[in-house]
């Protein structure tokens, strides 16, 4: 008498080996290097297939598990439900790169800077050039500001921790397949976000905040100047909160940079 159980479990394992392998074939399309100064080609794909969030997400978590890339650091997952995909000159002014941008999740870190961000070379084979943590970003953050033909991306963020209020404001790029800072500054306030206690906290001298407002300048169809006001205001005395408010010393200062090199 035929055995048909026996032979139906050996069908089976044979089918779940088959797909075993076809699952670990896949992952090893996106084996690839964290670092974010070395390229690595994705083999068998094609830039149009990174539309597909399935594959966004294991090329997400292939880099993850390596956990080796330095500018990666508490991103341990991806929401794919969150997620930008841009193709657009990134890189240079004559061929597309792909641009994805997912939520992360993070592990015990509380940094901001949630998102990860990854750049994907369209030119012959697909390739991972740039791959980082990021602050978010939107669609509209995203637009050639100097008219070289390539893309910048403009990151302004805020965030309140410690009774401190912390924003940054960044410009960069990837042109050349590199990330290049244009513009960077980063703000500090106690006084918009500090407790009622400031004034038992600090002392006179203590810089209180350390701001920057900041301004592009567009001149014959180019973003080649930013304008800052840098702003310090310092502790100078006073009993009360309000009175050490009304006798905060500060200096202010107003400069150019330019990002058309």
């Amino acid at each position: 008498m035929l055995n048909t159980t026996g032979h139906f479990d050996f069908i089976m394992k044979i089918t779940y080996c088959k797909i075993l392998f076809i699952v670990l074939s896949c992952l090893s399309l996106f084996n690839c290097s964290n670092s974010t100064r070395q390229h690595e080609a994705i083999t068998d794909l094609n830039c149009d297939s990174l539309n597909d969030k399935k594959v966004v997400y294991a090329l997400a978590k292939s880099i993850l598990g390596k956990g080796d890339n330095r500018k990666i650091w508490s991103v341990v997952d991806v929401d794919t439900n969150d997620i930008l995909i841009l193709e657009d000159y990134f890189t240079n002014s004559n061929t597309k790169s792909k641009l994805l941008l997912m939520r992360g999740v993070v592990g015990s870190s509380t940094d901001s800077a949630d998102y990860l961000l990854m750049l994907v070379n369209c030119s012959g084979t697909p390739e991972i050039v740039w791959a980082e943590q990021v602050l978010q970003f939107y669609e509209d953050a995203i637009i050639d500001l100097n008219g070289d033909g390539v893309k910048e991306i403009i990151i302004a963020s805020e965030d309140m921790k410690g009774g401190e209020c912390n924003s940054v404001y960044s410009v960069f790029n990837f042109k050349n397949n590199k990330k290049n800072i244009l513009y960077e500054r980063q703000s500090r306030s106690i006084i918009d976000c500090g407790s009622d206690e400031m004034i038992q906290t600090y002392t006179i001298g203590d810089t209180l905040s350390n701001s920057y407002n900041v301004a592009h300048i567009r001149e014959q169809g180019r973003t080649c100047r930013i304008r800052q006001i840098h702003t310090i205001k310092i502790h100078n005395g006073g009993k009360t909160n309000s009175d050490m408010l009304e006798k905060l010393k500060t200096i202010s200062d107003t400069s150019y940079v330019n990002l058309c090199l």
